[in-house]
C-alpha cells in the first residue's frame, strides 16, 4: 500500500511523469543496445561480419562496429597465427605412443610397411571460407594430410623414405595435401610439412 502511495505521488494520474520516466529506461536501454555492436580488432586479426547471417564484410585491425545483434554479428579471427595438426599417434618425449593404432601405418612402394609420423603446420588465408565451408577444419586438414602422405608413400621405396627421398616426401605431401584443401575450399594455407618420426 505504501509503494502504490509513492508511485501515486511521483506519477499523478493525468500527469506525463510516467511516459517521461519510461521513455527515458527505453531510450537507456537502446543505447546500451548500440553499444554492444563496438568490437576491437587486433593486429594479425581480421573480422568478420554478417547482416542477418549473410556474410557482408571482412576488416581491418582496429576498433570496429557493426549493428548489434540480431541485425548483425562479428566474428574475429586470428589469420597470423600458425596451426600445428600431428597425424596418427601424438609425439611424447619425442617418442611416438605406437600401442594398437594402425592410422600411421603405411604401405610402401615396393609393399614394405612404415611406421609414419608427421606433423602440419598452417595458417587461414581467406577468413570467409574457413569460417562458413568446413565446421571443422583442423580435422579436414589432419585427414587430408594423413590421405596425401599415405599417396605419395605408396610410390615409394623404402629405401628412399628411410635415407635421401624425405625431402621430396615432404614436398610432394605439402603440394598434394595443398591441392586437395583448395578443391575442398577450406581457406588454408599449407606453410610446412614435417617428417617426425619414421
Amino acid at each position: 500500500q505504501k509503494g502504490q502511495e509513492y508511485i501515486k505521488k511521483m506519477f499523478p494520474v493525468g500527469s506525463s511523469g510516467g511516459g517521461i520516466f519510461f521513455f527515458s529506461i527505453l531510450s537507456i536501454a537502446f543505447f546500451v543496445w548500440l553499444s554492444t555492436g563496438f568490437y576491437l580488432v587486433s593486429e594479425g586479426e581480421v573480422g568478420v561480419e554478417q547482416r542477418f547471417v549473410i556474410y557482408t564484410i571482412t576488416t581491418q585491425p582496429g576498433l570496429r562496429y557493426h549493428f548489434p545483434m540480431p541485425i548483425e554479428s562479428a566474428t574475429v579471427i586470428r589469420v597470423a597465427q600458425i596451426n600445428q595438426v600431428v597425424s596418427g599417434i601424438q609425439v611424447k618425449s619425442n617418442k611416438a605412443l605406437m600401442g594398437e593404432e594402425s592410422s600411421n601405418l603405411m604401405l610402401t612402394g615396393d609393399e614394405n610397411i612404415l611406421s609414419l609420423i608427421f606433423s602440419v603446420l598452417w595458417f587461414i588465408k581467406d577468413p570467409v571460407k574457413y569460417l562458413f565451408t568446413d565446421p571443422d577444419p583442423q580435422q579436414t586438414v589432419k585427414l587430408a594430410a594423413e590421405s596425401a602422405v599415405r599417396e605419395v608413400i605408396a610410390q615409394t621405396q623404402i629405401a628412399e623414405v628411410l635415407t635421401k627421398g624425405k625431402d621430396k616426401i615432404v614436398s610432394d605431401s605439402k603440394k598434394l595435401l595443398q591441392k586437395m584443401l583448395d578443391e575442398y575450399g577450406v581457406g588454408i594455407e599449407v606453410q610446412q610439412v614435417n617428417l617426425l618420426e619414421v
